[in-house]
Parts: structure tokens; C-alpha cells; sequence
């Protein structure tokens, strides 16, 4: 990059492939991590991509009522996705016995909303 190039947002012509784009300075922003000196030139070029596509949270959780027979606590877990990207999951058994199939949901969906929150 040159020293005293002023990037804009504004200005300039649009690229006709921003997609291509935004996935190379995806790319080269993790290259940062073991290459911090080209880290301010990257953050430089992201900024003028910065035209966010629309981004969902997605939650998806499930469990599975009374699976451990030996102490019939049920087994749940969920994953979070920002756009397509999972950014956290987890699964493990429930701390109390369930009911029924409905309640160990039900804990679980509480469970993973709280994650998300």
C-alpha cells in the first residue's frame, strides 16, 4: 500500500465483483494473525467494503430425553451461526432429570438463548 494513499468509501469506481473481494480481505485479515505488519494496510481495505450484507443470527438446539441410562439425565446441545459462519456451540448432559421429552426441549431452547443473549 502506498504511504499516503487516502481511501474512501466515497470515491472511486465500484467493483463489479464484491463478493471475490470481500473474500480476500477475509482471507488476508487472517493472514494478520501470524503477519501483524501488513495488519494496518488490510484494515485499511476492509473499511472500504464495508457495505454489510444482511446477517442472521441462527440458533439451532435439539436434545435427546433420557438417553444416559445410568442416570437418565438427557444429552443437549446447540450451535449458533452469524450469517454462515458457527461461532458456538456446545453440548453436554442436562443437570436434572426431565419429565418428558417437551421439558428437556425446553431447558435446552432456555439454555441456548441465554447463550445468544
Amino acid at each position: 500500500m502506498e504511504p499516503n494513499l487516502k481511501l474512501s468509501t466515497d470515491g472511486g469506481d465500484l467493483l463489479e465483483n464484491l463478493t471475490s473481494y470481500r473474500s480476500l480481505i477475509g482471507k488476508l485479515i487472517y493472514l494478520t494473525i501470524t503477519r501483524p505488519d501488513i495488519s494496518f494496510d488490510v484494515s485499511a481495505y476492509a473499511e472500504t467494503s464495508s457495505s454489510p450484507q444482511n446477517i442472521q443470527v441462527k440458533l439451532f438446539a435439539d436434545s435427546d430425553w433420557g438417553v444416559c441410562l445410568d442416570i437418565r439425565r438427557s444429552i443437549s446441545g446447540f450451535c449458533v451461526f452469524i450469517g454462515d459462519s458457527l461461532v458456538s456451540w456446545k453440548s453436554k448432559k442436562q443437570k436434572t432429570v426431565s419429565r418428558s421429552s417437551a421439558e428437556a426441549e425446553y431447558r435446552e431452547t432456555t439454555n441456548a438463548t441465554c447463550e445468544v443473549t
